[in-house]
């Protein structure tokens, strides 16, 4: 008998595909949704095994929307969608032509069946991003936001602590500062902050302008985080 199961759910939009599509040869947006349906492990210095999986966390390729879930009986499992969402957005920020990325996750039940998925969950989730993210970044919502609730190892603890930081209204995935961590010193960090320079030169549309604004404005907590997280 098919039911829904209790998961963490991330419901992600892809910002200005729209143009991107306009803009994009077939073979070049066909690459894209390669680099988004690759599966890519998450391991951790000590562990025998990969932290994240595609067999742990999974996810749903809808046309620009992505969903990410993962059964909430996991171990470390909203920690571990937390990592697999933070890696997502920095490889599609870190691509030749960046791609900025909205979400939320809620917690909620979920069915998922090979090309298929639905439930409260999905519907919850779109909710959220479409009228309350605004901004690229994903938003938790508030009912998941008390971690001392949560069962976490060492490494979960470890990752929800650098990598959710608090905005002016929801707890959201720091993934700007994952990708500073990984690339800060390699080519792929500075074309990206030249580009949000750019573009907030540049763009004359507000609702264009205010998301690139609003990556800008991260930049400036950057060195400060470093500061909290030598061992990273």
């Amino acid at each position: 008998m098919r039911a829904y199961t209790d998961c963490y759910i991330a419901f992600i939009d892809l910002l200005g595909f729209k143009d991107y599509v306009g803009k994009h040869s077939c073979e070049e947006i066909a690459s894209l949704f390669d680099e988004i349906n690759e599966d890519y492990n998450i391991t951790i210095q000590g562990l025998n095994s990969p932290w994240v999986n595609s067999e742990i966390v999974k996810k749903k390729v809808m046309s620009d929307t992505i969903c990410f879930y993962v059964d909430s009986s996991e171990s470390d499992s909203l920690a571990r969608l937390v990592a697999s969402c933070a890696y997502f957005q920095v490889k599609l920020m870190r691509m030749p032509c960046a791609i900025l990325s909205r979400g939320a996750i809620v917690k909620d039940k979920n069915y998922a069946c090979e090309d298929t998925t639905f439930g409260p969950g999905v519907s919850k989730a779109y909710l959220l991003e479409e009228k309350t993210a605004v901004t690229p970044r994903i938003i938790l919502d508030n009912s998941i936001r008390d971690f001392e609730k949560l069962s976490l190892t060492t490494y979960g603890k470890k990752y929800l602590d650098m990598y959710i930081y608090e905005d002016f209204d929801y707890l959201c995935i720091d993934s700007l500062f994952l990708f500073y961590c990984l690339c800060h010193d390699k080519d792929s960090w500075k074309l990206f902050a030249l580009h949000v320079e750019n573009m907030i030169r540049t763009e004359t549309k507000d609702n264009i302008l205010n998301k690139y604004k609003y990556i800008y404005s991260r930049f400036s907590y950057i060195s400060n985080k470093l500061l909290e997280f030598t061992d990273i």
